[in-house]
């Protein structure tokens, strides 16, 4: 594998990884205060308001990455108290695929660029 191919991987990793990075911001700053509005009574959204409304964008990505982090596990989220189960089951199917989806494309693309860059980098 020379250099050519190893770059030409690379971009096919990184060029849906960069546009679902744009997407993924367009959903952070459209949908989280919608997201978080359909948990309006459970603890954590609350928490995580208070400590991440301060850092901006970066902010708004946590309590997002968050939010679907208790999203894909309600069962564990319901059993630790964590959110309401029936403010979890009232939640739009849409919405929840949209946050899942994204979030779940992004993590396992970065996953494949980081694990190629590893494998390239021993493999030289």
């Amino acid at each position: 594998m020379n250099d050519v191919h190893i770059g030409l991987i690379f971009l096919i990793i990184l060029s849906p990884l960069l546009l679902l990075m744009v997407w993924l911001i367009y959903v952070v700053q459209v949908h989280t205060e919608k997201a978080e509005a359909f948990l309006c009574n459970s603890h954590f959204v609350s928490v995580n308001k208070a400590a991440f409304s301060n850092m901006g964008i970066f902010g708004k990505f946590m309590r997002s990455g968050v939010l679907t982090m208790v999203l894909i596990m309600p069962g564990i989220s319901v059993r630790r108290g964590i959110v309401n189960a029936a403010e979890v089951e009232r939640f739009p199917k849409a919405l929840k695929r949209m946050l899942v989806i994204s979030w779940g494309g992004f993590w396992l693309l970065s996953i494949a660029f980081i694990v190629f860059g590893v494998f390239v980098k021993c493999v030289k």
